[in-house]
């Protein structure tokens, strides 16, 4: 078990972030022979926040590179012919509006399209699998309950490594570490829309929220009827709760790639 207690001195690749994208950059560098070091806040991870739930058909075929697919599959709670529309209804309960078929890849199955169909596996599930497969390989080493807080070039070496600082995130009763400096060759920011790595680059995120109006409703408790009264602005039997203050609304991309702000209308 390659777990880590606090980050290395050096390491050929640090990677900002040990989600989903993290991981699998550090398991993939691994199979080219690379070490690398993964730092995530998150001592565990987090099974009680709603966080994706589907991986896609391409995404599979990487986990059956890594040959990972099956143990994915195992462990998910719905085995991949269990459903595979989308059902758009009025209510929980109610009439059918409308219906996708074999969405997210998930009937792909048996056809040539695709290597591996789409598996829905929550978020956790995949990221669990993800942690233990890399506490195990030898050029991987996770460091969780750490943070990556900077980034700047070392203008002293004529490599052009790059030196980062990583402060614990001080869980009450642990150990107490001070800030250390990393000397990597290369980093990888994977640590979010609100990522150090991003910012330390330039890569600014350009985008506006929306701003509901006071009297403009904050909640329906009930869908939109039809889809033609759906697309009127029109509920039926809908209550709702006025807002007593303006609300700023954003949505974000669920995307360590990206993190992008978009703007949500009224």
């Amino acid at each position: 078990m390659t777990v880590a207690a606090r980050p290395p001195a050096d390491v050929p690749v640090l990677i900002a972030g040990g989600g989903p994208v993290g991981l699998a950059t550090a398991m993939e560098l691994s199979r080219h022979g690379i070490r690398s070091a993964v730092i995530e806040p998150r001592p565990e991870v987090a099974w009680l926040r709603p966080r994706a739930k589907t991986v896609s058909a391409r995404t599979m075929e990487h986990f059956r590179r890594w040959g990972l697919a099956d143990e994915l599959r195992d462990r998910s709670p719905l085995k991949v012919g269990w459903s595979s529309d989308i059902v758009f209804c009025t209510t929980l309960t109610g009439r059918e509006v409308y219906r996708f078929h074999e969405a997210f890849g998930l009937g792909l199955a048996g056809t040539d399209r695709v290597a591996e169909p789409g598996q829905q596996a929550p978020q956790p599930v995949v990221e669990q699998l993800l942690r233990e497969v890399a506490a195990a390989d030898p050029n991987i080493e996770l460091i969780t309950g750490w943070r990556v807080t900077g980034a700047v070039p070392d203008r002293s070496s004529e490599s052009g490594s790059v030196l980062v600082t990583a402060e614990p995130i001080g869980l009450a009763g642990g150990p107490a570490h001070a800030p250390v400096t990393v000397a990597a060759d290369f980093v990888v920011g994977c640590d979010g829309p609100r990522s150090v790595v991003r910012d330390r680059i330039g890569a600014a995120r350009r985008c506006a929220a929306a701003t509901r109006s006071p009297s403009a409703p904050r909640y329906l408790s009930r869908a939109p009827a039809t889809l033609s009264e759906a697309r009127a602005g029109k509920t039926r039997n809908a209550t709702s709760v006025p807002a007593s203050e303006p609300t700023t609304v954003s949505a974000r991309r669920n995307s360590s790639r990206s993190g992008v702000n978009v703007p949500i209308t009224p």
